[in-house]
């Protein structure tokens, strides 16, 4: 949800006198209306919307909270929102948001539901771009082996790019994927944009 303005430490109005909370006012992403809430409800993800909208929405269950999507739904949305769920630091803590719009489970099953391979034994829900968040466009259904490929780079990776090192003795950018456990050499290359273009085309 948006923040509109960060009010500070205040008591709750049924105890004004007792322990202090952080609130904000929040745009409610459904109706647009501003509403108060304590800043912990929002960054856990328990709240996503106003009162009024969140009694509308319990009223109506989806009927699909034993959908084996709906725990998958629910852990990225716990991975980037809530700072106490030990992935965080993974996603929420580096960025990597849930789209707002998706927090309406039925909005995020139908998406996942119409992407290519949905549903395909041992494919899981992927982002293609892994530096980028849970949204439309970013997300696709694939395999164990495509996803590793998409892994962060790592630190001392001067290319930005998985699967693609510099060779100092050629001095040339080196471009090589291991798929089950091998590794296969693409070649080496003059320029990155050539490598990361190769890197591209190479599909799984």
């Amino acid at each position: 949800m948006k923040m509109i303005k960060d009010i500070g430490m205040k008591p709750t109005k049924k105890n004004p006198n007792g322990r202090k909370y952080h609130v904000a006012l929040y745009e409610c992403p459904l109706c647009f209306n501003h509403f108060e809430t304590r800043v912990y409800r929002v960054n856990s993800g328990k709240s996503n919307s106003c009162q009024s909208c969140s009694t509308r929405k319990t009223s109506t269950t989806h009927g699909k909270s034993t959908h084996p999507l709906h725990s998958v739904w629910k852990n990225e949305k716990q991975r980037c929102n809530n700072p106490n769920n030990p992935r965080y630091c993974d996603y929420g803590g580096r960025g990597i948001i849930f789209d707002e719009k998706f927090n309406d489970f039925i909005v995020w099953f139908d998406y996942v539901l119409s992407l290519d391979n949905a549903m395909t034994p041992t494919y899981t829900i992927d982002r293609i771009d892994n530096n980028d968040g849970y949204k439309i466009g970013n997300l696709r259904w694939a395999s164990k082996s495509t996803q590793s490929q998409n892994t962060r780079t790592r630190k001392d990776n001067t290319s930005g790019t998985r699967g693609i090192s510099w060779d100092k003795n050629r001095q040339k950018w080196m471009v090589r994927k291991t798929i089950n456990k091998k590794t296969i050499n693409l070649g080496r290359y003059e320029s990155l944009a050539e490598a990361q273009s190769i890197n591209r085309g190479y599909n799984i």
